[in-house]
Formats: C-alpha cells, sequence, structure tokens
C-alpha cells in the first residue's frame, strides 16, 4: 500500500497545495492531473470522516424569576457559566443563541428532594420544557438532578475569591449552578 502513488506525497504536491497557481503547472508538468485531483480527494474524504460537526451542550438552572444558563466549549470539554436570563425572556433567548451557535443537546436541572422525587418547583418547569419542545424540535432535551447546586455554586464562588457583592447577586449563582450541573452531566456521559 504504501508505494501506491496515490498514498504517497510527492514533495512537488506539497507546493502545489500551499501555492495554487503552481497547481496546473505541476498537474501538466507531470501529467498527472487526475492522480492529483484523486489523491486531494482522498485526502479531504478521510478528514472530512473524523471532522464531524458537534454542536455545543447548553444547560439551563430553570427558576421562576431567573434562569442559569451553562454552555460547553465546542469540543464538550469544559462547562462554562454563561449568562443570566429573566424566566420570561428566555425563549426569545434560545432563538438568538440557538440560531448563532451550533446546541445539539439542552439539558434543563431536575429538581427533586432528598427521596428523589419531584420537588414543589417542577410543576414551573413543565410548562417550559412543553413550549421548549415545539419551538425546538430538532433539539434534545436531557434532565438532570440539580440538588444541592445553588449551594455548591456559593461555595465554588468563595473558593474562587468571588466578592461578597458578587456572592449577593443571584444571577451568578443561577448561571454557575447551570455549569455545575452542566459538568455533571458531562462527567455522566462520559461514563456510558
Amino acid at each position: 500500500i504504501a508505494t501506491h502513488p496515490l498514498l504517497t506525497t510527492p514533495p512537488q504536491l506539497l507546493i502545489a497545495i500551499e501555492n495554487p497557481k503552481c497547481f496546473n503547472a505541476f498537474a501538466l508538468d507531470y501529467d498527472l492531473s487526475f492522480d492529483l485531483l484523486m489523491y486531494i480527494f482522498m485526502i479531504f474524504s478521510l478528514f472530512s470522516t473524523f471532522a464531524v460537526a458537534m454542536g455545543r451542550i447548553m444547560a439551563i438552572d430553570y427558576g421562576r424569576k431567573r434562569c442559569g444558563i451553562a454552555v460547553t466549549d465546542e469540543l464538550r470539554m469544559i462547562a462554562s457559566p454563561y449568562d443570566t436570563v429573566l424566566a420570561h425572556q428566555l425563549e426569545d433567548f434560545l432563538k438568538k443563541y440557538f440560531s448563532e451557535n451550533l446546541v445539539d443537546i439542552v439539558v434543563i436541572g431536575l429538581p427533586v428532594d432528598m427521596k428523589g422525587d419531584a420537588s414543589e418547583s417542577e410543576k414551573y418547569i413543565q410548562p417550559f420544557l412543553n413550549r421548549f419542545r415545539k419551538l425546538f424540535p430538532g433539539k434534545k432535551l436531557e434532565r438532570f438532578d440539580e440538588r444541592f447546586t445553588s449551594k455548591m455554586a456559593l461555595q465554588a464562588m468563595i473558593t474562587a475569591g468571588s466578592k461578597i457583592s458578587e456572592r449577593r447577586d443571584k444571577g451568578n449563582i443561577d448561571k454557575v449552578s447551570a455549569a455545575i450541573i452542566l459538568q455533571d452531566y458531562l462527567q455522566y456521559a462520559m461514563k456510558d
């Protein structure tokens, strides 16, 4: 296989790829126009096999007044707090964000009590989930346990050296809570 002319890279080809003006001269000089095009096609086919576009994952810590938003990087490795949005503006925010960014999965915090039963705030989340499914039918919707994320977020902010005024801003706690939900989801998803 290694001796096949399409699988070896002649130095002239590297020059032709770096400098497109000499492509035609190279192809004509060596009478390899077809072989050269096949070689280039094979290279692009190989890269396109591995370069599958992955969308980000978004987490929402849904609240009656505010919603914390967190997103991953494009490689889905790092969860970062992104923003805090008023609950009544969340759908407009999501429309705009989804139009500008590729997001495949949206994780919504699942408020449960210590027994694992749905908490009182779940009744406020369900109407949003129904609207979300109608507005964004192509988005995969996941639920993930959000127990203790607000306390964990406050502790993370203290550990990170946040000022008292920043810790008192509930919007900051909401978006850090969303990042904790997202990070926990990523760790869970990696196990599967």
